[in-house]
């Protein structure tokens, strides 16, 4: 049996992991992917008549209703309309949106009469259903009677329950504005108004975090402000290093959770007045 003679020592090959599907845990095989696309490949049509603002969040912003939650991985209404028009639907049809998120195929599909049925995971996507998809029910009087109530302060204590945290919130927000988001989570769980109403205003909290916050969401990540605690941890530990500390962005002043929250307050129920006058 013949040796080969070489002039390096053998190299062990390193076995590497090659990823065979793209599935939250390997859940769907790349095959049946493939398979999927592959079998609805003649319905595909590419076009370009579509901006990356009607494709995105950024056609709701200011639109009644669709733009009470910054749901930044959303698209427009005029989008949805606009393919609603090209597929014909009619009311008394069904549309199916299976990954509903902040539920704008579901309240355009309703608006024009049209049945829809919505699939979605995320509970803060539910939240936006049951208070966007309830207009017609809020009490405008109710609400102005809220927004007198948060402006004078009537009633309100002290945040006491700690913020639910996780991994990816912890040091986002300001000592005392973290302290002020549960103080009013329970101020408008102790508010003596309807049920509708208190769910609306947890809608109004879920929508100001960001705003209130020491982040921005970029793409799938999230920029921090230098002041963010976990910014500065991270800083302190790269100069005991020797190294330059990181560069994060400014975002100047943050607005007060009481200052944001009148602010949104005031947005929607501005849109409610309109809708229940126009409808």
């Amino acid at each position: 049996m013949a040796t080969q003679l070489s002039l390096f020592p053998t190299i062990q090959p390193v076995k590497q992991l090659i990823r065979t599907n793209f599935s939250h845990d390997n859940i769907g095989p790349q095959a049946a992917r493939l398979a999927l696309e592959e079998r609805y490949r003649a319905l595909l049509q590419e076009t370009d008549q579509f901006s990356r603002k009607l494709v995105s969040y950024q056609g709701n912003k200011g639109e009644l209703v669709h733009g009470w939650i910054r749901y930044k991985e959303g698209f427009s209404a005029q989008l949805v309309e606009i393919l609603i028009r090209e597929f014909g639907l009619e009311p008394g049809q069904t549309v199916l949106d299976p990954f509903a998120g902040s539920a704008t195929t579901l309240l355009v599909a309703k608006s024009l009469g049209i049945n829809a049925v919505g699939i979605e995971l995320l509970p803060v996507c539910h939240l936006a259903w049951q208070a966007k998809s309830r207009f017609m029910d809020y009490d405008l009087a109710e609400l102005q009677q809220v927004e007198a109530l948060l402006l004078a302060g009537e009633g309100m204590g002290e945040g006491k329950r700690p913020f639910p945290h996780i991994t990816i919130t912890e040091g986002a927000f300001p000592p005392q504005t973290e302290r002020d988001i549960m103080a009013y989570t329970d101020w408008f769980e102790a508010l003596p108004v309807s049920q509708q109403t208190k769910t609306l205003g947890q809608l109004l909290l879920t929508s100001i975090l960001e705003e209130v916050s020491y982040t921005r969401k970029d793409g799938q990540y999230l920029r921090w402000d230098s002041r963010s605690a976990k910014v500065m941890a991270r800083n302190r530990q790269r100069i005991m290093q020797g190294k330059q500390p990181v560069k994060e962005v400014d975002l100047g002043a943050l607005p007060t959770v009481k200052e944001a929250l009148l602010h949104a307050l005031r947005i929607v129920r501005t849109d409610i007045q309109k809708l229940q006058a126009f409808t």
